[in-house]
């Protein structure tokens, strides 16, 4: 499992999947189902596999639930949706991939250059993060809290504390 976060038992997090090609064409054939959240072993970190249906993603990318009720597929590029996680891997356009959805973030953030320590945070349509207007902290789009300050346009790993939702 080269690459995947530690202590997470048996969810190869650094893999994606296919899905229009065949085993991973059927659902029912990949290692978890997608929407499913695993955590590592003590509870502090939660990962999320996920269909990237709309854009591409890299590793540091935040991402947006296709729907607000989808808790299955994820697209980039949006500010209208909530934030779904994470990605802590380049994920393709139509593959599935695992998203981190809670805890200290595992890879460098993209940010929008603004943030500072203790900023509630919410996405950007360009799949970065942004200080959160009061206007998103009462609608539920944050997706965390920043422990610092970016530098440039990114928060270095452990630097922010991701709240993206569990179910």
């Amino acid at each position: 499992m080269a690459g995947a976060p530690a202590g997470i038992v048996g969810a190869a997090t650094s893999l994606t999947y296919n899905s229009a090609v065949a085993p991973y064409s059927e659902v029912s054939r990949l290692p978890y189902t997608p929407g499913q959240v695993v955590y590592n072993k003590d509870g502090t970190k939660a990962y999320r596999l996920v269909l990237m249906t709309v854009g591409a993603a890299v590793a540091g990318d935040m991402l947006a639930f296709s729907t607000a009720a989808d808790r299955y597929t994820v697209i980039a590029g949006t500010t209208d949706l909530p934030a779904a996680g994470l990605a802590i891997n380049a994920i393709a356009q139509n593959y599935y991939g695992w998203i981190q959805v809670a805890g200290l973030n595992d890879v460098a953030l993209v940010t929008d250059g603004n943030v500072t320590i203790d900023d509630r945070c919410s996405l950007t349509t360009a799949n970065d993060i942004k200080p959160a207007t009061e206007a998103e902290m009462v609608g539920g789009a944050v997706c965390g809290t920043s422990l610092a300050a970016d530098t440039g346009s990114a928060l270095a790993i452990g630097l922010f504390r991701l709240e993206c939702p569990l179910e």
